[in-house]
């Protein structure tokens, strides 16, 4: 797990590890402490809870009851986790269909993947968390495939134990409907915020700079690619900029749709 600190108090900003992941904000006084008053959690990709704290009051005579085990569970019916090696996980295997990989719109066609899994008492995958990929595009269409997947129940000491895991994934597939790559114009005569980048005086006076990004359905950049090899800080001053750039939707066969474009600046 990582741990994520804010340098001049040292509060707790995040916590992450696969398949979690937090973040405490608006933190507040409370008696002598400081008390994060927002909680965002991350259950999966995709999801995201968020907690608001309204008020704390002191608990002045707890009733010690309440943090008082009265039964201990036995032993067999309590929840306990492990985390196992890949090989150890594959050798539980009762059912693992053959990944179908669909066609992707852009990116690599070959490749791997690293996928969390956890996997519950009974040998079924409760959850599924992307980790490393060469195509990201590719992690849900694996993601929902090995929650079909059926393990043996893991055992510690004859008793079943839930278990963890990092499944890698190769991956060969092809390009189908590949995203559509506006040009500097055609993307500027969608876009509704436009912000020009501030260059490092004195660099590379009258280049051209020349980027790639993607734009998501709502018309936000998910991505910029240093696809024409800028120099880095004129790479860093235009990917700056062009991260704040909105977009009107893209149509295509009357439907909005992702897309491309190679926007390009001048250095004055």
């Amino acid at each position: 797990m990582v741990f994520c600190f804010e340098g001049s108090h040292g509060l707790l900003e995040s916590a992450v590890t696969p398949g979690y992941g937090a973040e405490f904000k608006d933190y507040r006084d409370f008696k002598t402490r400081r008390i994060a008053r927002r909680l965002v959690i991350y259950p999966e990709p995709g999801t995201t809870i968020e907690a608001k704290v309204t008020e704390l009051t002191e608990l002045t005579s707890p009733d010690e009851s309440l943090f008082t085990v009265q039964k201990s569970t036995p032993p067999t019916e309590r929840t306990a986790r492990t985390v196992v090696s890949e090989g150890t996980a594959r050798s539980l295997l009762e059912s693992a269909p053959d990944i179908l990989w669909p066609s992707v719109r852009s990116g690599k066609t070959s490749g791997v993947l690293s996928i969390y899994i956890s996997v519950d008492r009974s040998g079924h995958v409760r959850e599924t968390w992307p980790l490393n990929s060469d195509n990201a595009g590719l992690n849900d269409p694996a993601r929902d495939q090995v929650m079909k997947w059926q393990f043996k129940p893991a055992k510690m000491h004859d008793v079943p134990v839930q278990i963890e895991t990092v499944l890698t994934l190769p991956f060969n597939t092809k390009i189908g409907d590949p995203i559509p790559i506006l040009s500097d114009a055609e993307a500027r005569n969608l876009a509704t915020k436009a912000i020009e980048p501030a260059f490092p005086p004195g660099i590379a006076k009258g280049t051209e700079v020349k980027v790639q990004i993607g734009v998501s359905l709502d018309g936000t950049v998910n991505g910029v690619g240093n696809l024409y090899n800028v120099p880095t800080p004129l790479f860093v001053a235009a990917s700056g900029a062009v991260r704040q750039w909105h977009f009107r939707p893209y149509l295509r066969n009357g439907k909005p749709d992702v897309f491309g474009a190679d926007i390009v600046f001048h250095v004055p």
